[in-house]
């Protein structure tokens, strides 16, 4: 197992403060998100107001509004502030630990409101899959394009064929390539099917580069969108973890609220019981001290990054995708995507890999300069040459 520490007995004594030192040692021996050689994971450093909102909130449990009032009051003005950007200033909402766990408990509300399958496309999260398996939810696989983003008339084929009492889950921000599902057109093809938007990477990115890139509509400003989720630990800048489930509909909200009479109120949110307050206040910290005028100048700078990284990716003779979101996966027409992931990784570089596409991930975060990028490039393109002759010398 890969960072493995030898355990031995429960300690009769402890280290006291020696353990400080310990802890200092043990840390130095792995990268942190953020670091400039991290491109594969769609998270950066959390901003220091974020990191200090989550240290002064750490010791409230979120799950007791009685007694920690101000704590509700963040996770409800989060909130607020969340619906009012993807459109819908009424929407309720729950905290989360990030997109898996909003996942399955979107699809418990909706399991718990009569829809017992659900429609995704082939590249949704594997926290959708997982969820599925424990709620024991029917899944259907929808097709997608060569980007990865859903066919709609896929899902359309789909609910006339099974004729079943089912909902859809589609992506705004794929893992493997960035894009975001065409909400919209799925809506107008099934108008009467609920749809659930899992939004951990796009949503605090899209509303803010909206005004220099045409990007697929999908928040609550359609219809038949009845949920969508985002992550602050990905694009709010915050520690993990922190995530928000936003509701369209009450009915499915009240579906996630539970009694909890003996801790002095009356109802508890969501599936988790115990969470510490951290993680809103973290995010809460976040937008407030950013503003939308802070998210844009942030996103736009990595969205510039990003094409400027494809272009050059191009001029290399490699195949990347084109980046819609600040993600591109990399491949070349002779070269492994695993060789090459590997082989980066092997001189630094924590990339993640894009399998549906054979290639490598490269996430543009705001830690990520142009320099940076133009390292990376520089070493992709040195290992493609080494790859490349030693296949030839074996020949």
């Amino acid at each position: 197992m890969p960072g493995h520490i030898e355990v031995c007995k429960f300690p009769e004594k402890g280290l006291r403060d020696k353990v400080f030192d310990l802890l200092n040692e043990l840390s130095g021996r792995e990268p942190e998100l953020g670091d400039q050689r991290s491109l594969g994971p769609m998270m950066s450093a959390p901003l220091p107001v974020s990191l200090k909102a989550h240290m002064v909130f750490l010791r409230r449990n979120l799950n007791d509004p009685h007694w920690f009032r101000v704590s509700a009051d963040l996770l409800h003005e989060t909130v607020a502030m969340l619906g009012d950007l993807l459109g819908n200033p009424e929407a309720q909402g729950v905290s989360t630990y990030g997109g898996s766990e909003s996942n399955l408990t979107a699809l418990y509300a909706l399991r718990e409101a009569g829809y017992e399958s659900v429609i995704v496309p082939r590249s949704a999260h594997t926290s959708v899959f997982k969820a599925c398996r424990v709620l024991r939810m029917r899944i259907f696989v929808a097709d997608v394009d060569e980007e990865l983003r859903v066919v709609p008339e896929s899902v359309r084929a789909i609910v006339r064929e099974t004729k079943d009492n089912s909902a859809i889950l589609l992506t705004a921000g794929n893992t493997e390539t960035g894009v975001i599902d065409d909400v919209r057109a799925v809506h107008d093809l099934v108008p009467d099917t609920p749809i659930l938007v899992d939004a951990a990477f796009g949503g605090l990115i899209a509303p803010f580069i909206r005004g220099t890139r045409k990007l697929p509509d999908f928040d609550f400003r359609i219809d038949s969108v009845v949920a969508l989720s985002l992550d602050g630990h990905k694009t709010g800048l915050t520690p993990i973890p922190s995530g928000i489930l936003l509701f369209g509909m009450e009915d499915l909200y009240n579906n996630v609220v539970f009694e909890s009479e003996y801790m002095g109120s009356e109802k508890q949110l969501s599936l988790l019981w115990t969470r510490t307050a951290a993680s809103v206040a973290s995010l809460w910290a976040s937008i407030k001290y950013l503003g939308r005028e802070g998210f844009e100048k942030i996103y736009g700078e990595c969205m510039r990054i990003a094409d400027y990284a494809y272009e050059r990716l191009l001029s290399e003779g490699f195949s990347p995708t084109r980046p819609e979101l600040p993600l591109i996966c990399i491949r070349h027409h002779e070269l492994s995507g695993i060789e090459l992931l590997w082989r980066l990784r092997k001189i630094g570089w924590y990339v993640y890999s894009c399998p549906s596409l054979g290639g490598v991930k490269i996430t543009i975060m705001p830690h990520v300069t142009k320099e940076i990028i133009d390292a990376f490039i520089d070493d992709l393109v040195r290992i493609a040459k080494d790859i490349r002759s030693s296949t030839t010398l074996n020949n």
